[in-house]
């Protein structure tokens, strides 16, 4: 750590431009740190070293047979996945759709067609909502102290309440999708999985509502690293307006909470290190160091609030990761998505 930190300062911090050069000897020197002086205390040892998990289990989940790289003895009981749901979330619905290859989990929303019929619409809209890194569309929470809704049953209530149908994906790797747990291939990856998510809701929500004419207005939301990708996909949708695409017609907005748009990044040297040297060769290697987990007393004051969002299962069961390190590519994705979003 002190040879990183020596060789760091050693380099002009204020400067814009790094030339190829510099570049090339802060690399060398960092890696000749970082892989012969340091391979045991960084974890690459074989018995410590940590990685994105790739093996799969077979599971038969809402009528669809999937992989998730989810151990069996971690996995949520019935009685556990039907507690996620219900009474957070009353009314939730799961699908699954393909996108690049694989089947991604989803939960929806319907709202009940408005008391004694008249000429109001069964939908007014609709809502796709797309979760954070490392989160998935089943966060959401119910204090027994005093029945106040947090997270998506919350906003699971206002679509409810104002006949707005919600679609909510769980991210490639995420939830109860497949793919290398908390991985991101690319955020050009997961912009596509959004994109055809929210294509498949609203030919979905025309075909029964015998409305072709894109007359639903399509909203995206998304949180954090969600929250890019929604910028990603509204530009990409605008783009293809003049297309014969359905929810590049219906698109009337995008709402983005806490969106993933200006990071805390590390001396380019290091970025570049991590990015063009480490990251190809080890995509999916956990290092202790990216990022420092954020501990939850920080995040929730209310002692309930952190007693729920912290409880030993969630973590066990791999659905959720929030707070816990990245693997390097998937690092470099969110910064990746950073840089081009800017």
């Amino acid at each position: 750590t002190c040879s990183i930190q020596t060789m760091v300062a050693s380099i002009d911090s204020s400067s814009s431009f790094f030339s190829s050069s510099t570049l090339a000897v802060a690399a060398a020197a960092l890696t000749t740190t970082l892989l012969i002086g340091g391979a045991a205390a960084l974890g690459l040892g074989k018995a410590k070293a940590k990685a994105a998990r790739t093996e799969t289990e077979s599971y038969t989940l809402w009528g669809k047979t999937v992989n998730l790289a989810i151990p069996k003895t971690n996995f949520p009981t019935q009685k556990e996945l039907e507690e996620i749901d219900e009474p957070m979330m009353p009314g939730c619905e799961h699908g699954w759709f393909e996108s690049n290859g694989v089947s991604l989990h989803y939960r929806k929303f319907v709202p009940p067609p408005p008391p004694g019929g008249g000429s109001e619409p069964d939908v007014r809209g609709i809502l796709v909502f797309q979760h954070g890194i490392q989160a998935h569309s089943g966060n959401a929470l119910r204090l027994v102290s005093n029945g106040r809704k947090l997270g998506l049953s919350i906003l699971q209530q206002y679509c409810e309440t104002n006949r707005f149908c919600l679609y909510a994906l769980d991210m490639y790797g995420h939830g109860f999708s497949e793919g290398t747990r908390m991985y991101i291939p690319s955020w050009q990856h997961n912009r596509d999985d959004l994109m055809n998510f929210c294509e498949m809701a609203v030919s979905e929500q025309q075909q029964q509502h015998n409305n072709n004419n894109g007359t639903i207005p399509l909203f995206v939301m998304g949180h954090s690293y969600g929250a890019c990708l929604t910028l990603h996909a509204g530009y990409a949708f605008q783009q293809q307006q003049q297309q014969e695409s359905a929810a590049s017609k219906a698109l009337a907005g995008i709402i983005v909470v806490a969106p993933a748009i200006v990071g805390d990044i590390p001396p380019p040297p290091v970025v570049y290190l991590l990015r063009r040297v480490l990251a190809p060769r080890y995509p999916r290697w956990v290092p202790f160091f990216m990022p420092n987990p954020v501990s939850g007393d920080r995040i929730w004051r209310d002692p309930e609030v952190y007693r729920l969002n912290t409880l030993p299962s969630k973590e066990k069961w791999g659905i959720d990761c929030s707070g816990q390190p990245f693997c390097l590519q998937t690092g470099v994705g969110l910064l990746e998505a950073l840089e081009a979003v800017r």
